[in-house]
């Protein structure tokens, strides 16, 4: 009876939380926020791979970059693969120098973005804004840069990795499911350490608010981290055997399958958010 109680008492306890949850993202405009981060995500999202492409066009061959970009999205987030594609080529396929009041232009495109998120993050966590305008550009800026840089490092080291145990488990000779199932588990287990270090570096960063990882940062992010790896292969799943969004929208359905992916990871990124706020308001 005793045992009993206690479960019952941990449910209520849950229940309560996630009302208060609920309640908090309905009255912070949770939703709202998520549009609003999505389409920045979309008005930002080329001008920095121009950047990154253009710039490490002067270290490395372009082409390179290209491939690895493509490839990352490819095993990543196949959902926006066919929508990319087409554009990143079209992208290095086009390069010039775009000159110091182009890169201006471009280094301040890719930080309304960021802007969107610290707007949403400050909202969340009740805060103001107190950067000013060109320190909130560059710093929105480097922010964005890292996480690219971060997202194509991590792909070059798991490359790198699956290549050196892909001739380790040819040489132990082990069975093929075996080696196929442990790859598909360090797979997981590399997206769940990338999403959880992007995702930290977003609430940590993305406010004006003190706040402590221990206490405030890791517990949003350990959520958003494996609730948008479980979401994109869910969604991976319902787009490729229930939906064809070409039939509906015709040329322009993998843009529309686009948009939603990058909305629902918007969702999941405030909600990471709300239980940061949740945790700092009651610490």
């Amino acid at each position: 009876m005793h045992y009993i109680n206690k479960i019952k008492k941990i449910v209520i306890n849950i229940l309560r939380y996630l009302k208060k949850l609920s309640e908090k993202y309905i009255s912070d405009g949770g939703i709202i926020m998520a549009s609003s981060i999505s389409f920045y995500f979309l008005f930002s999202i080329f001008p920095v791979l121009l950047l990154l492409i253009s710039l490490s066009g002067l270290l490395i061959d372009t082409f390179n970059i290209h491939a690895t970009i493509l490839d990352f999205i490819e095993e990543r987030i196949p959902i926006i693969y066919s929508f990319t594609e087409s554009n990143i080529t079209k992208i290095t396929e086009n390069r010039t120098s775009i000159g110091i009041t182009g890169f201006v232009f471009l280094a301040i495109s890719t930080t309304y973005f960021f802007d969107s998120i610290q707007f949403s993050l400050n909202r969340i966590y009740k805060t103001k804004t107190q950067r000013k305008f060109w320190k909130q550009k560059i710093f929105g800026f480097i922010i964005i840069t890292t996480i690219f840089i971060i997202v194509l490092l991590s792909f070059l080291i798991s490359t790198s990795f699956f290549y050196l145990a892909n001739k380790i488990m040819d040489f132990l000779n082990l069975n093929e499911s075996i080696s196929s199932l442990l790859f598909k588990t360090i797979s997981i287990l590399i997206g769940l350490i990338l999403n959880f270090a992007i995702f930290s570096l977003i609430y940590f960063f993305g406010t004006n608010r003190k706040t402590h990882f221990r206490y405030h940062i890791y517990k949003g992010s350990l959520f958003a981290a494996i609730t948008w790896e479980l979401s994109k292969h869910i969604f991976i799943f319902y787009i490729y055997k229930f939906v064809n969004f070409e039939l509906t929208y015709g040329s322009i359905g993998s843009i529309i399958s686009f948009l939603l992916w990058i909305y629902i990871s918007s969702l999941i990124l405030i909600m990471g958010a709300e239980i940061n706020s949740t945790d700092l308001a009651q610490g």
